[in-house]
């Protein structure tokens, strides 16, 4: 009887239990709500909102470039106890090439393309944080380079695609349902040769027209064109690359200015030598190598 009774006090001092829940534990129910209800999958070429999933396809062939605006990406470093960072940032894609599905049923939808970065918030967190591979000031214009590729996968019913950046390990994967969201994932790990810092990020891509994009980087829209793009991406990839000689002061004084696309004429200076110094930095990488390879066979 006493024992019963210590019981029942001691539970009056406890916190209810579904309070304990909410606070603690997460329930599948508590998600449910964010999953779209549909009775039937959609059939083939449609998503759930029953519009195409060659919507955004389409848009890239006709317009030969492309938006990407990331609203929200969650960035986590190696470091240990290292806070996360938010940040948003816009590619702009073009130099697009398409393989050859409107005339070969055989061959696959998909793309391959260019594209240049910017931050629009939280750059230079990011790169004080230890991350490579931009100019001096990442919200000073388009700071970094990348590569982008896509193909449909028909037994997915979506768009696979993923980006990389070309001064980097960094590869970004997101997927493509004709939708105008698109969810993503984003790694960077350690090259070997140069020091930067590895980690993983989160977020989501919306696709923009020019005239939404022309907005969020704060330029007009007449300056977003893919003709004006081949002289912006070539600009910021020869200043990245020359900006790793200690020889090529003359072209990296001006780096932020040149993917600056501000100006309406579409005037950019291309350095004459931006192969060169790609082509030494390519030789350093090998050298690096083959002397690390030469030291391990005399076991130094």
């Amino acid at each position: 009887m006493l024992q019963l009774l210590a019981s029942i006090i001691f539970s009056l001092f406890l916190p209810p239990a579904s309070s304990v829940a909410a606070t603690e534990v997460l329930s599948t129910s508590e998600l449910d709500t964010r999953f779209t209800s549909s009775p039937n999958l959609p059939p083939p070429g449609k998503n759930l909102n029953g519009t195409s999933v060659t919507t955004n396809f389409v848009r890239a062939y006709n317009e030969k470039q492309i938006f990407l605006y990331m609203p929200i990406t969650i960035a986590q470093f190696e470091t240990p106890a290292s806070p996360t960072l938010r940040s948003e940032q816009i590619w702009w894609c073009a130099d697009l090439n398409f393989s050859n599905f409107v005339n070969d049923i055989n061959e696959p939808m998909g793309n391959v393309g260019r594209c240049v970065w910017k931050f629009t918030k939280g750059g230079l967190e990011t790169v004080a944080s230890g991350v490579q591979g931009y100019l001096d000031d990442p919200t000073d214009g388009f700071s970094s380079t990348l590569g982008i590729s896509s193909v449909f996968v028909e037994s997915k019913n979506i768009f696979e695609y993923e980006g990389h950046r070309n001064t980097e390990n960094m590869v970004t994967r997101f997927w493509d349902d004709g939708q105008t969201t698109m969810p993503l994932i984003m790694w960077v790990t350690h090259d070997g040769v140069e020091t930067t810092v590895a980690h993983q990020v989160t977020g989501k891509f919306v696709w923009l027209s020019a005239n939404e994009a022309a907005r969020v980087i704060g330029v007009t829209a007449t300056s977003l064109t893919p003709e004006r793009f081949s002289d912006v991406y070539a600009s910021v990839w020869n200043n990245l690359y020359n900006s790793k000689e200690p020889s090529s002061n003359s072209t990296t004084d001006n780096a932020s200015n040149d993917g600056n696309v501000s100006s309406a004429d579409g005037n950019t200076s291309t350095p004459d030598n931006s192969h060169s110094g790609g082509a030494r930095r390519k030789l350093g990488l090998i050298d690096t190598r083959v002397m690390r390879q030469i030291l391990r066979v005399f076991g130094m």
